[in-house]
């Protein structure tokens, strides 16, 4: 009984729940502090990313994605790839930008896949370049061989990528599209489309 009376009149920041609820409190409002400040406002809006983002060092090839062992068919599976490097441009710090790719054959418009990347993580200053980005389509075309797809290059021949980036704080928006080249990966010249 004596314990009960002497915590109701020992000081109130001499009571454990006084502490619990001290350290507690400071933890929130830091966690607010810090999701304002790096969360918010030190990401890009869709503006500001859109005048960040400059492309170069720019690449595309159609790749072996894998090989399938089907029973009705045995072969590879060839698709598009793009990488590229980005320069930033603008005044802010770009972090975990969101990039998409929409592949299309030219003429039909139609997608034959897509791929993304989530990029920057480390975050990348202004005036300075990311890393190599790879982005390659999910779906592609199935053939024999490398040399088979060569020859069929009027079937998947002209094909782009559309390129859509977001940030956290943005919405996902179309920046730029590129032609992927007629080089298949391990073969040395470009291939003609008839």
């Amino acid at each position: 009984m004596h314990e009960i009376f002497e915590e109701i009149t020992r000081p109130s920041w001499k009571r454990v729940r006084f502490w619990i609820t001290a350290i507690l409190s400071v933890l929130l409002v830091s966690y607010f502090i810090y999701f304002k400040l790096v969360l918010v406002d030190g990401d890009l809006s869709a503006e500001e990313l859109k005048s960040s983002v400059e492309f170069f060092n720019i690449s595309s090839q159609w790749i072996e994605k894998g090989k399938v062992e089907d029973s009705d068919f045995k072969g590879i599976i060839m698709v598009p790839q793009i990488s590229f490097q980005v320069r930033n441009t603008g005044k802010k710090l770009m972090k975990n930008i969101y990039i998409l790719g929409v592949f299309r054959r030219l003429y039909i418009g139609k997608a034959m896949g897509e791929g993304f990347r989530i990029t920057m993580k480390k975050g990348v200053s202004p005036g300075k370049v990311s890393d190599i980005i790879i982005i390659n389509s999910a779906f592609g075309y199935r053939t024999k061989s490398k040399e088979s797809f060569k020859r069929v290059s009027s079937v998947w021949g002209k094909t782009l990528v559309e390129i859509y980036v977001k940030s956290t704080r943005s919405h996902l928006f179309f920046i730029k599209s590129f032609y992927i080249r007629q080089i298949i990966e391990g073969m040395a010249k470009e291939v003609r489309i008839k």
